[in-house]
């Protein structure tokens, strides 16, 4: 009796693990010491990667693929096809809980530095033949995130 009231305890415990809704803040930095910073929102196998800055753009992946929006004019969007770091994201998520330190994605070779205080993760160093940079995650928090902020259009805001 205890024993299988152990494994429907554990197997609750993963199967909340695996549906993991996150939101952080990011800051990625590049060689030449360029900055941007914004927000990232995860649920499932959906993914908002939203820069604060108005010149840059909102990258959203929901089932009907991956969609670039332009900050500065949030009623365009584009699909598009093998963004390589969006897609290198939800692979390492959803490997989650067991994240490995290392991962060879597309051509990239990307370095894992896990959070101790955290959900997610630290840092991924992001290390190819085009670029090379460092994406900082901070302020996580596991939060219920609705669908609607992973829609293109209309982009709803999130706050």
């Amino acid at each position: 009796m205890k024993i299988s009231l152990y494994l429907i305890i554990g197997a609750f415990f993963c199967l909340n693990l695996s549906a993991l809704e996150l939101h952080c803040k990011f800051e990625e930095v590049y060689q030449d010491n360029q900055q941007q910073n914004g927000l990232i929102l995860i649920k499932n196998d959906h993914l908002r990667y939203q820069y604060y800055d108005s010149k840059l753009y909102t990258i959203i992946k929901n089932k009907y693929g991956s969609f670039l929006i332009p900050n500065y004019q949030k009623e365009k969007f584009q699909k598009i096809n093998n963004n390589k770091i969006i897609d290198s994201l939800i692979k390492i998520y959803d490997d989650y809980p067991y994240i490995k330190n290392k991962y060879m994605i597309n051509g990239m070779t990307l370095k894992i530095d896990k959070s101790l205080d955290t959900y997610f993760l630290k840092r991924i160093a992001i290390i190819s033949e085009d670029r090379n940079l460092s994406i900082y995650f901070f302020d996580c928090e596991k939060i219920n995130i609705n669908k609607k902020f992973f829609q293109v259009s209309p982009l709803f805001d999130f706050k």
